[in-house]
């Protein structure tokens, strides 16, 4: 499986693809079940990319509260060590809502201890950020000739700086990861990986602002409120430099990393691993498209049943 998987499948370096042709996107990424970067014909006529600054989102959004994340290193929905437990949680942030120039506010004064991102995944652009959606075009032409629907089944915002990382994960959906300004680094990984990833059950713990009047000031753990007790997930960070000390399997996945910047869009094909960070404060969109239930699917099950066995 490594060895295939290295020789006839995954690339050294991720596509670019210099058009949004959808049969040209087709014969490299979608029907090689594989990543690319998708640098013209997508977003480069998105009113976003001029006007998508603090100053312009403060005016047309003013006093409205909007959904944000908060933690105190910028790691949520990842394992981490709980001193207090005395063992590896899984973590969740604490969700408070605030005025978008309080969110920008926090960002920029980088106070010690907590660490702000709009990273909520639940259609955001759509339920939270309304006045937003007329400086970008949810249509997408391309979506429309390959995948099932051409209609997003989730829209999400994010916005946030170096700190804040989203630890390696899958998402059950196609993906466009358009960024409008700033950069975002990526590393993935192919499914057939998931036979050298140790993914073990934790338990779950969750940061909760106590303070309402000053959220960002007052986290605290709890493992109240969280969305489940338990959750399976992978503990290890690809990017870490001992990664393989830690994990000797590792050393027999296939990484691909790269850089996204303003204008172009990453396509993650649906079951992929993914970890993402940012490496200054950074704006960016994503589109979920639902997955396709093939071969593909029925491919992933069942590498991760025999390694289960």
């Amino acid at each position: 499986l490594e060895e295939a998987t290295g020789d006839f499948w995954v690339d050294f370096n991720i596509p670019v693809l210099e058009t949004s042709n959808s049969l040209v996107f087709f014969k490299h990424a979608y029907s090689r079940y594989h990543p690319c970067i998708i640098q013209k014909g997508l977003i480069e006529d998105w009113k976003a990319l001029e006007c998508w600054n603090e100053k312009y989102l403060c005016e047309k959004l003013g006093d409205k509260k909007v959904s944000v994340n908060l933690t105190r290193e910028g790691r949520a929905d990842s394992v981490q060590y709980i001193e207090s437990e005395g063992k590896e949680c899984f973590i969740y942030p604490a969700e408070v809502k605030m005025t978008i120039s309080d969110f920008f506010d926090c960002l920029n004064d980088r106070q010690p201890g907590v660490v702000p991102y709009l990273s909520q995944q639940n259609d955001n652009l759509r339920s939270e950020f309304s006045e937003l959606l007329e400086d970008v075009n949810l249509d997408i032409q391309l979506a429309a000739d390959v995948f099932e629907s051409g209609i997003p089944e989730a829209a999400n915002l994010w916005i946030g700086d170096e700190r804040s990382v989203s630890s390696i994960h899958k998402d059950h959906y196609e993906n466009f990861y358009a960024v409008i300004s700033g950069a975002k680094t990526f590393t993935l990984l192919p499914p057939t990986d998931a036979a050298f990833l140790p993914e073990r059950t934790f338990e779950t713990i969750r940061y909760r602002a106590c303070d309402e009047s000053n959220p960002a000031g007052s986290l605290q753990l709890t493992k109240e409120g969280c969305p489940s007790q338990s959750l399976s997930w992978i503990p290890l960070d690809p990017d870490d430099p001992n990664v393989c000390e830690k994990f000797p399997k590792f050393a027999r996945t296939h990484p691909l990393r790269c850089t996204v910047y303003p204008g172009e869009v990453l396509y993650i094909p649906a079951m992929w691993y993914h970890r993402v960070s940012q490496i200054q404060p950074t704006i960016a969109v994503n589109f979920w498209y639902d997955q396709r239930f093939d071969f593909r699917y029925a491919f992933y099950s069942t590498v991760q049943q025999l390694k289960d066995e």
